[in-house]
């Protein structure tokens, strides 16, 4: 799919087959998504998979096991507190592991910092 991504100090276009928005590391089954995320740094951390054969994705399974998926040559990985995706047309998307399809065809991220308190 085709993206154009905004942060505050850049924007750009590209053919990527996943975006992935995330605010921890890990997916589940210890698979790490963003290896170097922190849930605590008011970032979020940002993985782009360019578009490739098919074959090349099995590498980046094996990266995620070994949490060096930010090492592959198939992702761009970026953190900013702020941000804009858009794609021409509407697209499937996942939220917490649950699957939608859009109704839109721009996405704004924008980390609101201290705005989740516990008590314990």
């Amino acid at each position: 799919m085709n993206l154009h991504i905004k942060t505050p100090s850049v924007s750009w276009e590209n053919e990527y087959a996943m975006a992935t928005i995330a605010n921890a590391s890990m997916y589940g089954y210890n698979f790490s998504i963003a290896p170097r995320a922190k849930i605590n740094d008011g970032q979020f951390d940002v993985v782009l998979v360019k578009k490739a054969p098919v074959f090349k994705y099995f590498s980046l399974a094996l990266r995620m096991l070994f949490k060096s998926l930010d090492k592959s040559p198939l992702v761009t990985y970026f953190t900013g507190s702020e941000m804009q995706i858009s794609t021409k047309d509407a697209t499937y998307y996942h939220l917490d592991g649950e699957g939608y399809k859009s109704t839109q065809n721009e996405f704004v991220f924008k980390v609101d910092p201290q705005s989740l308190y516990l008590l314990v």
